[in-house]
């Protein structure tokens, strides 16, 4: 394997990790570079591609790492106007897959369709809301106005947060 350096930035910060922005450069090195099979390094670690002419997908290097939210959780619900009532509390947690989310798991898709992103929050949040509506359905949303996100739309490294 080839090792190309790759790094990610926000308007705010470097990140040690992004999937779309990982899965972009991965093919755009591979077209370049013209091979198929290669290793992009980031802060969070080797990543190994496969790419071809129309696509590329990579590993996710290791386990997210998750632990328990320790913080103000009446804050951060009032700050996204999420009702307490609607959150799986037990299940509230931190996960890192390169930046650290807070996941939080809702009861009701509407709920999640209510949550706006906490841009009024004195704390620097990275908020994951999640519903899962069947085993194999789940509905998200990422706000994480610290790094000038409002919502992303497609929850790359957030999306391996959920696999925590």
């Amino acid at each position: 394997y080839d090792h190309h350096q790759l790094r990610i930035f926000t308007p705010k910060s470097e990140l040690p990790f992004a999937g779309h922005p990982t899965i972009g450069a991965a093919w755009q090195v591979s077209q370049l570079i013209k091979k198929k099979n290669f290793s992009l390094k980031t802060q969070l670690g080797m990543i190994e591609v496969e790419a071809d002419e129309e696509s590329a997908s990579l590993i996710y290097p290791g386990q997210p790492k998750v632990r328990d939210y320790d913080g103000d959780l009446n804050h951060v619900l009032k700050a996204t106007q999420v009702d307490l009532l609607e959150v799986h509390l037990e299940q509230v947690r931190y996960v890192s897959a390169g930046p650290e989310f807070l996941v939080i798991p809702l009861k009701s898709q509407s709920a999640l369709k209510k949550a706006v992103s906490p841009v009024s929050s004195s704390q620097p949040l990275k908020c994951y809301f999640v519903f899962q509506s069947d085993p194999d359905n789940f509905y998200v949303r990422m706000f994480a106005p610290v790094l000038s996100v409002i919502e992303d739309p497609a929850t790359g490294s957030a999306a391996c947060a959920l696999a925590g």
